[in-house]
């Protein structure tokens, strides 16, 4: 296949992932856009009912979004190997496990039982608070 073929091809696929965005755009936007005429052109009048689909429709546009994005081939394959796994396992306990990924400064870290980074600053609060109560109860 030639260079310019497989461009093509790749170009093809591109564009039908991307075919369903502006229809979702478009359909995400109606209501709220017909609200927004009716009430600058009947500011006194608002009808109750295109305020309520135009609060329900706000959101659309993320649901339909990400459901556009999880009938992508790459995500259903995803999707069919977590569920194969969770099947084979007969246990979700793979769905929570995650990738520890270490950088120079965590390896050393767990080398030598000390940290070369900056302090935590959640022990610092529960430094304070300790000096606040240990004063409180100094006080009493």
């Amino acid at each position: 296949m030639s260079k310019s073929g497989d461009q093509q091809r790749k170009l093809q696929k591109l564009a039908t992932q991307l075919r369903w965005y502006p229809m979702i755009l478009v359909a995400a936007w109606t209501i709220p856009t017909i609200s927004r005429i009716y009430n600058s052109l009947a500011p006194g009048k608002p009808l109750y009912w295109l305020t309520i689909m135009h609060c329900l429709s706000r959101g659309l546009q993320g649901i339909l979004n990400a459901v556009a994005y999880g009938l992508t081939p790459s995500v259903k394959e995803r999707w069919a190997s977590l569920r194969r796994k969770v099947i084979e396992e007969n246990s979700c306990n793979s769905l929570c496990a995650t990738e520890v990924l270490a950088d120079d400064n965590d390896t050393e870290e767990l080398q030598t039982g000390e940290s070369s980074t900056a302090p935590n600053p959640l022990q610092e609060d529960e430094d304070e608070e300790t000096a606040v109560s240990t004063k409180e109860t100094e006080m009493s």
